[in-house]
């Protein structure tokens, strides 16, 4: 008679998988249910971090997925909407300047190449270090104009606002009430 604890897994996807692959190596006895008839692969594939692959080592499992992996040379983010590459510029200045000093950050002229407008110019001076706060009030200030230019965009209309950001209706509910901008669905500015 087999003394091992038995282990039943309910689901054989990445998590179900390694929960099983982890208590096997410490000797439990395993058992996976999965509903699928196969094991395959499903969807366009995953993005794993270095932190995974130590995971992944302590499973036992690391040089077999690096051997699978297909390593990028660059990431680009992309606006879903309009297909346009994000870039560092499109942060607000503040962001930027609040870096640590251990990152170097180019200014806002080496990011346009020399390239400046009013509004940049203006946007830089006025992120001087006292008007620097944590980066999470700028990035809430960020959502909160972010919101309030979809909102106004759609005149008002919460369900295309919705699509337009990517988001569903309710989570753009409670991001409105969130910031108070409850009243621009119902009067949505001129």
């Amino acid at each position: 008679m087999d003394k091992r604890p038995a282990v039943i897994v309910a689901g054989g996807g990445i998590g179900g998988l390694a929960a099983a692959l982890g208590l096997a190596n410490k000797g439990c006895n395993v058992t996976v249910l999965e509903q699928a008839d196969k094991f395959g692969e499903i969807g366009a594939g995953i993005q794993i971090g270095p932190n995974a692959f130590h995971a992944m080592d302590y499973l036992g499992v690391g040089d077999a997925g690096r051997a699978k992996a297909v390593y990028i040379d660059r990431l680009i983010m992309m606006d879903g909407m309009t297909g346009a590459e994000i870039t560092l510029d499109h942060l607000p200045a503040v962001i930027a300047v609040a870096a640590p000093a251990s990152i170097r950050v180019p200014s806002v002229r080496e990011a346009t190449n020399g390239a400046t407008n009013a509004a940049t110019n203006a946007a830089t001076n006025a992120a001087t270090p006292a008007a620097v706060g944590p980066l999470v009030a700028a990035a809430r200030e960020f959502e909160k104009g972010h919101l309030r230019r979809a909102v106004a965009a759609t005149g008002g209309k919460r369900v295309k606002a919705a699509e337009m950001l990517g988001i569903s209706r309710k989570s753009l509910w409670e991001k409105l009430r969130m910031y108070d901008l409850e009243e621009a669905v119902r009067k949505p500015a001129a």
